[in-house]
């Protein structure tokens, strides 16, 4: 699983460089393992991860922020408003919103074709 979500985050263009990028990486592995962090990121979901890399969940929740930005600005565009909606990488996206999405199209296999393997899909941005 660790694999395909960095494939994925490769793929929408966001920047390994920063610290947000392994942030949301385990934000969303912790969300595939327990459904139970969805409604309370903010409050359990943070806190956890900030605890492993030794930092704030204030400071956590504005590098995974920071780094969302850079991805709407500089990532793959149309991916983004695939996955999230036309205009999504203009107005940008949440942090809840990104981890939760991600996680759970990962969970439906929907993000496998995008990732190299043979699952059908379809356009989440047709009504």
């Amino acid at each position: 699983m660790e694999q395909r979500v960095t494939d994925i985050l490769r793929k929408i263009g966001i920047p390994a460089r920063r610290k947000g990028y392994f942030y949301v990486r385990d934000a969303i592995l912790l969300i595939v393992e327990n459904e139970n962090f969805i409604g309370f990121a903010e409050k359990e979901l943070y806190p956890v991860i900030a605890k492993s890399h030794n930092t704030t969940p204030a400071r956590l929740g504005k590098a995974i922020y920071n780094c969302l930005v850079a991805t709407c600005i500089r990532g793959n565009k149309p991916l983004i408003n695939q996955l999230f909606g036309p205009g999504a990488a203009e107005r940008g996206i949440a942090n809840k919103e990104f981890i939760v999405t991600i996680a759970d199209l990962l969970k439906i296999g929907y993000l496998d074709v995008l990732i190299g393997e043979d699952t059908p899909t379809t356009n989440l941005a047709e009504p």
